[in-house]
């Protein structure tokens, strides 16, 4: 038997094929993970620049900034707890964030990263603040791709998982 390609009604055409959201060559979901290993390396850095400073309220901040790194490096990549039997209870318990989580959960931590205010910090924000984005991106999923193209079209109401009138007047004896 061969292999049919289903067709477009409209245009008689063969039928788009859906695929999958993608942006540079993988998913937005793994795009985001990734980035959000890069920024949780680069809040650490941030931080131990940030400790390098006068002001005791910078040095807490700093140390404040290594230890959210280290938090947001579980959360983003809990595989890397996964060398001993304590600490995998550490990753299995961080695989339980979802994405609307972190993307909640980061901006909330951020908030103390305002009190020392310098160069550092304010990249680390600004990184933590972009990541956030890319969570909420990812929650949301890619609700728009099924969307039609242009806002005049209208689709027919789906009958899926209703029955029909004429199976209902079967199911009667008819009419």
């Amino acid at each position: 038997m061969a292999d049919t390609v289903p067709v477009n009604p409209a245009t008689g055409g063969p039928a788009a094929q859906k695929k999958p959201f993608t942006l540079l060559g993988c998913g937005l979901s793994t795009l985001t993970l990734v980035t959000g290993v890069f920024v949780a390396l680069l809040t650490i850095l941030c931080g131990v620049i940030t400790c390098i400073g006068i002001d005791g309220t910078c040095l807490a901040v700093g140390i404040y900034m290594v230890f959210f790194g280290v938090l947001l490096l579980g959360i983003e990549a809990p595989v890397l707890f996964n060398f001993s039997n304590p600490t995998r209870k550490i990753g299995d318990f961080f695989r339980k964030f979802k994405h609307w989580h972190r993307a909640i959960l980061i901006p909330i931590l951020t908030i103390v990263i305002f009190f020392c205010i310098g160069v550092a910090s304010v990249i680390s924000i600004v990184l933590l603040l972009l990541l956030c984005m890319l969570h909420v991106f990812t929650a949301l999923g890619p609700r728009g791709q099924d969307a039609p193209s242009n806002s005049t079209a209208v689709s027919a109401p789906s009958t899926r998982g209703y029955k029909q009138q004429a199976d209902l007047d079967e199911e009667e004896g008819g009419l």
